[in-house]
């Protein structure tokens, strides 16, 4: 199975729940990969409103992702999603959180 087609499975269970009626997905520029945003219909009290969620393939494995925020387009959110979108150049895990932590560090919250 491919990362669209995963992804777009996924996505068609999170439309069942969404309040958006279509969920386009988001093609990753550097990383091999798809990724979709979604707001839920009926969240409860002191639950996250949104959703971003995706897949990568790195180094032959298939990575699913799931950022919970209340704001998926905040910077934070935007730096997390930036930082998987290029993992695919990156040499290893380890390399990929020190740049989370740049974000840490920069004053962002990269969780």
């Amino acid at each position: 199975m491919n990362s669209f087609t995963y992804v777009s499975g996924l996505r068609d269970v999170t439309l069942k729940t969404a309040k958006e009626k279509e969920i386009p997905l988001q093609k990753f520029t550097v990383a091999q990969g798809y990724y979709y945003t979604a707001t839920d219909k009926n969240p409860k009290p002191g639950e996250f409103t949104q959703l971003v969620e995706g897949v990568l393939v790195n180094q032959g494995y298939l990575i699913n992702f799931t950022l919970l925020t209340n704001d998926a387009a905040s910077p934070t959110a935007k730096a997390m999603i930036a930082a998987l979108g290029l993992s695919g150049r990156r040499a290893s895990c380890a390399s990929f959180f020190t740049e989370l932590k740049g974000i840490k560090d920069a004053g962002g919250n990269p969780w």
